[in-house]
């Protein structure tokens, strides 16, 4: 049964796959396998992703391309039996998989022990760009052209070399005037912006998601899959920073909130659908992992 706003549905997917004019159908085929196979075992048929596929509106021929750039690359490998062809990640995607989903379905890092990272241009001058990507990727904020700064999460707990930069480590206990600069960090203005984007564009969907009953796992597999696309292509590219270190008037809270609200309502009709695929050698997929209920909660 359709959904009962198909047009909302139809202008969703518009908006997000520009028509197919800047869809990567391969990186949305990342998203696809690290929010949904992956937590079932990680087998796919290739059929049974076309499913998908189609209801969004990408072609066989690009999903076949897409599928073998994957492939040729690495990061899915391939099984043929009969004439019916399964999919998996690699062993190097799903430790990528799991790296990626600690951060897109947590956001805020668990644990801050209060001390920070420095890091001062070593040329005495200023970072470079090539430097300043470096300490970005590192979840580094920069105060002025020469500092940057961020907090000790447990996952880099001693100084690591970054080329252009002198790194160290500073207890807050003994220097209680840390905090005083946080208000002037700076942090890279896109992201607050896609957080926004995130939010008019997905506000709309609340009364869609509202209406999708068990007859419409489909859609609602659809609707998640785009959703966790845009979601992922945002926070990967921003800082990840405790959130008590964060400005409450900071637009990710906001779009955190609603992107659980939103994957939670669709989670149960999309799992249903994926368990009456007959998509693994085997047949029907493994039951999710107890981890994919807790997403954005835990």
């Amino acid at each position: 049964m359709p959904i009962q706003n198909d047009d909302v549905l139809r202008n969703y997917i518009a908006s997000q796959t520009g028509n197919g004019s800047h869809l990567r159908v391969w990186s949305l085929i990342v998203t696809i396998f690290g929010d949904a196979i992956a937590p079932r075992g990680g087998i796919f048929r290739l059929s049974a992703l076309q499913k998908i596929t189609k209801r969004i509106g990408i072609k066989d021929n690009a999903l076949r391309t897409a599928m073998s750039r994957l492939a040729s690359d690495g990061w899915l490998e391939r099984q043929r039996i009969g004439r019916a062809s399964y999919y998996g990640p690699s062993p190097k995607a799903a430790t990528e998989i799991a790296d990626a989903s600690e951060v897109i379905y947590r956001f805020f890092p668990d644990k801050w022990n209060g001390n920070w990272h420095f890091a001062l241009a070593s040329n005495s001058e200023e970072f470079t760009a090539k430097t300043k990507i470096l300490l970005h990727q590192n979840n580094f904020a920069f105060h002025g052209r020469k500092l940057a700064i961020a907090p000790d999460t447990y996952e880099k707990s001693e100084p690591f070399a970054i080329p252009g930069a002198l790194h160290f480590k500073v207890s807050s206990s003994g220097e209680p005037g840390i905090e005083s600069i946080l208000d002037d960090l700076e942090f890279d203005e896109d992201c607050s912006g896609n957080y926004i984007k995130f939010l008019n564009s997905a506000i709309g969907l609340l009364p869609v998601v509202e209406s999708i009953d068990q007859s419409q796992g489909l859609d609602a597999m659809v609707l998640r899959t785009l959703l966790v696309h845009n979601w992922r292509r945002i926070v990967l590219k921003d800082v990840h920073w405790p959130q008590i270190l964060r400005n409450k008037q900071w637009p990710g809270f906001a779009a955190q909130s609603l992107m659980k609200n939103l994957y939670h309502k669709l989670l149960k009709p999309s799992e249903n659908w994926l368990d009456d695929l007959d998509a693994t050698p085997a047949g029907k997929l493994p039951s999710p992992e107890k981890e994919l209920w807790k997403r954005f909660i835990s």
